[in-house]
């Protein structure tokens, strides 16, 4: 997986202990911006 581009959110909860619904939807989020132009 690409990790130069990630969401400022995850940027954010880095270092904090995500619950696992917390961390499937930072993975959505991920996929989104990955799938925007630019």
């Amino acid at each position: 997986r690409p990790v130069l581009r990630r969401p400022i959110g995850l940027v954010r909860l880095r270092g904090r202990r995500l619950s696992p619904a917390a961390a499937r939807m930072v993975e959505m989020l991920r996929e989104e911006m990955a799938a925007l132009p630019g």
